[in-house]
């Protein structure tokens, strides 16, 4: 098949709906497209960054639905870069617990009441027990 062959037969095909002009514009310029590195992300995210505030501005209906059309056929490339480049590790209840004693400057007897006197909540930052 050539490219000529595939506009003519991509001619023969009408959608019911009108293209939305600025959801157009977006695919020509920007083709969502699977992300193969990390620049190509780097220039989607700030595209979309740039979309979002636009949609919080004073648009027109218009460009909000064609903003709108775009990001839900753009975020899902977005998403599945990122899910390869930077999987999440499953994190316990044990990383929780010690993350919120840090982070709140708490110790393990500040806890007593919530999950049980500090050897318990020790054995459980030791990995012996587990937070239930």
């Amino acid at each position: 098949m050539t490219v000529k062959t595939l506009e003519r037969q991509i001619a023969k095909i009408r959608l019911e709906r009108k293209s939305n002009p600025v959801y157009v514009l977006l695919v020509e310029k920007f083709p969502p497209r699977p992300i193969a590195s990390r620049k190509e992300h780097e220039a989607y995210l700030e595209l979309i960054k740039m979309l979002m505030r636009e949609v919080d501005g004073d648009i027109s209906d218009t460009i909000r639905e064609g903003i709108d059309r775009y990001l839900k056929v753009i975020a899902p490339f977005v998403e599945e870069f990122e899910k390869s480049r930077w999987p999440r590790k499953e994190v316990g209840g044990r990383e929780i617990l010690a993350y919120l004693l840090e982070n709140n400057e708490m110790t393990q007897s500040d806890l007593e009441k919530e999950i049980g006197k500090q050897p318990y909540v020790s054995d459980i930052l030791k990995g012996k027990k587990r937070a239930n």
